[in-house]
């Protein structure tokens, strides 16, 4: 991953890029982690910026502050596309943290 990373900076050291290194440092160290570098980024005319930061806020279940950053991503675009999608993403926010609903068995909740 490393070497992605340097790769990445060799071709453009600004800060779309960096946001982009992020995504990655997600999947490797983790949302928290990621979440660190992209609130020292200064992108914040820039959607995108607002789109991964709701993303990696979602996944550590600040679902309210991941809401705001979506609903900014979703203003700023200029794509309906992807306000439709970035909506969206915001209505499902905490399902996937929510725990499964209780399951019932013979009319008794378990």
């Amino acid at each position: 991953m490393r070497k992605v990373n340097v790769t990445l900076s060799i071709f453009d050291a600004g800060p779309v890029a960096a946001l982009n290194r992020t995504v990655a440092l997600a999947e490797v160290h983790g949302p928290r982690a990621a979440l660190d570098l992209v609130d020292d980024l200064d992108l914040d005319h820039h959607y995108l910026f607002h789109a991964i930061r709701g993303d990696l806020l979602a996944r550590l279940g600040r679902t309210a502050e991941a809401a705001q950053a979506l609903d900014t991503a979703a203003r700023l675009t200029g794509n309906r596309s992807e306000r439709t999608y970035l909506a969206a993403r915001r209505d499902r926010l905490g399902q996937a943290f929510a725990p499964p609903p209780a399951q019932r068995h013979n009319g008794r909740t378990r």
